[in-house]
């Protein structure tokens, strides 16, 4: 019997977190069928953990990952641990229709946590209380950290100012209760950096 209980701890303890390279992803490569891939990499990523009680990190480990749009649904209890870069793919014609949609987004989610490094950054933008002026959320909170999600904004921006207006929100909760982003410098974003919806 304490051999059985042994055996269950250690296997909780070996199966506790997961990479996103386990499900195919590529870092420190810009290019946009990288960018297609590193997004359904981390989809399925999210989506596996949900499955698996035993599991609940996802890992992004100290590299640069170029993502396209990622867009998942009813994830719970999970926590995503940032120790590189996300960097969204910069090549607009690639994303079609996005404009009032966003790059990243989390639909009917609780208990979600996206954590940096911990410790201060030189550079990005101090996220504070600032972002949610006129947004309603509960159980959220923004810190400062040396992980960065960079949205490439600038030629999104360029293009609004010549009346082309396609710029896609960065990072967005839909419906969702319990979530926090700690330690996360939002760099570049096309419009706003978050936003979090019906929570």
């Amino acid at each position: 019997m304490y051999l059985l209980l042994l055996s269950h701890f250690l296997y909780i303890t070996i199966c506790y977190s997961i990479s996103i390279d386990d499900f195919g992803a590529i870092p420190n490569e810009d290019s946009l069928i990288v960018s297609i891939k590193n997004a359904n990499a981390l989809k399925i990523g999210l989506e596996y953990i949900n499955k698996h009680f035993t599991i609940n990190e996802l890992i992004i480990p100290k590299n640069t990952y170029y993502l396209h749009q990622v867009e998942v649904e009813y994830l719970s209890n999970i926590t995503v641990l940032l120790h590189g870069n996300i960097v969204m793919n910069n090549d607009i014609k690639s994303w079609g229709d996005i404009k009032g949609k966003a790059m990243i987004t989390f639909s009917y989610c609780k208990h979600i946590s996206i954590i940096g490094n911990g410790g201060n950054s030189d550079s990005g933008e101090h996220l504070n209380s600032n972002i949610t002026s006129g947004i309603q959320s509960h159980h959220s909170a923004l810190k400062y950290q040396h992980s960065v999600i960079d949205g490439q904004g600038l030629l999104w921006w360029r293009l609004s100012y010549i009346g082309h207006e396609l710029r896609p929100r960065l990072l967005e909760f839909q419906y969702s209760h319990d979530i926090t982003i700690q330690y996360i410098s939002i760099l570049n974003s096309p419009s706003m950096w978050i936003v979090i919806l019906n929570v």
